[in-house]
């Protein structure tokens, strides 16, 4: 299994994320895994974790688009996970990692929105590189419509895929109280980065427990 997160830019995420991350993936599951970081400044970052140079937009890709190098062939290969940033893990992990090899991502409604959330997505470059393939002849299209953000569901509509969904009691959006549960493994910090509003979720204290 390979673990892969994205630092693009220092202004939001930090090495600090990352190495968090990290340790969060290796304290909370009993699978042995490879952690990937892809990005263009390595800075400070965990010497156990690989880096994969984050494109530009001479390369064709900028920004969150980077995510779409996940599924070009020969970029990763196996059953990949990616996690976010902004994310907090605080219960064992292990169930994610023993999912089949379909594309999974979390539902929709969790975060105040009605579209799928791609904060974690499960997913098999080997198996749904096709998603590059597409994304490749339609990126003219997609930059306007969407700028800087990635759009992972605006790729799926335009693949004709059916993605599954991980179950939702797995996630909880920090501040929402009713979605806690014995069943949560990832809670989602819109402002968990460096930002200057992030620290009001840094001095939480799940976030000191579990965000280390």
């Amino acid at each position: 299994m390979t673990v892969v997160c994205f630092k693009i830019g220092d202004h939001i995420y930090s090495e600090e994320h990352v190495n968090k991350l990290y340790n969060m993936v290796n304290k909370n599951t009993n699978y042995k895994f490879n952690f990937v970081c892809i990005t263009e400044n390595s800075k400070g970052i965990n010497p156990e974790i690989d880096i994969i140079p984050a494109l530009n937009e001479e390369q064709g890709l900028s920004h969150w688009w980077n995510r779409m190098f996940l599924f070009k062939k020969g970029v990763l290969s196996g059953p990949c996970i990616n996690i976010d940033l902004d994310v907090v893990i605080h219960d064992n992990i292990d169930e994610l990692f023993e999912l089949d090899d379909e594309l999974y991502m979390v539902p929709n409604g969790i975060f105040g929105n009605d579209s799928y959330n791609d904060c974690v997505v499960k997913f098999n470059p080997d198996k749904h590189h096709f998603m590059w393939d597409k994304f490749s002849k339609h990126r003219q299209l997609l930059f306007p419509l969407h700028g800087v953000d990635f759009a992972m569901t605006s790729i799926l509509q335009l693949c004709e895929y059916e993605h599954k969904l991980f179950p939702k009691e797995w996630f909880w959006r920090f501040g929402i109280k009713e979605q806690r549960n014995k069943k949560n493994k990832f809670c989602h910090f819109m402002k968990l980065n460096d930002t200057p509003k992030q620290h009001e979720a840094r001095d939480d204290e799940f976030v000191k427990e579990y965000w280390r």
